[in-house]
């Protein structure tokens, strides 16, 4: 149910983007929710352009699909959510993911998804955490 929809100019986020660094599940416990995001895959807009015009509206949103979040190449991110809180939210956690994605490339690491087996030790925290409480720390 989409009640909310946040556009944000994250740099570490359109930095990885730009280095054609893939944003991908590389930490579980660390953010729970950030490598959710991540799990299916974070899709990108690949036109660099200010959205002003219906159809790229519509062009962006076919880019987005299913996911929550798109990364609109060059510019930003898009997320939707039930709430405010949870749409900035899901920006935060793409951001760090972006932010620790770009430190381990930087110090010559290579960026490994966590094991299969270990999201079944990553439980739904719940709204009141993942959204309640996250969002009183950040905010």
């Amino acid at each position: 149910d989409i009640r909310a929809v946040a556009h944000l100019h994250p740099p570490s986020i359109v930095a990885a983007d730009l280095a054609g660094i893939s944003l991908r599940p590389i930490y579980g416990a660390y953010d729970i929710p950030g490598a959710v995001l991540a799990r299916g895959g974070v899709p990108v807009y690949r036109r660099a352009v200010l959205i002003h015009r219906t159809q790229l509206g519509k062009e962006m949103v076919t880019a987005m699909g299913d996911r929550p979040v798109v990364i609109c190449r060059g510019h930003g991110i898009t997320s939707v959510a039930s709430s405010v809180q949870q749409s900035v939210l899901q920006a935060a956690s793409l951001e760090e993911l972006a932010r620790m994605s770009l430190a381990v490339v930087s110090a010559g690491g290579t960026l490994v998804d966590i094991d299969d087996a270990d999201w079944e030790d990553l439980p739904d925290l719940g709204a009141n955490f993942n959204t309640g409480a996250v969002w009183r720390h950040e905010v």
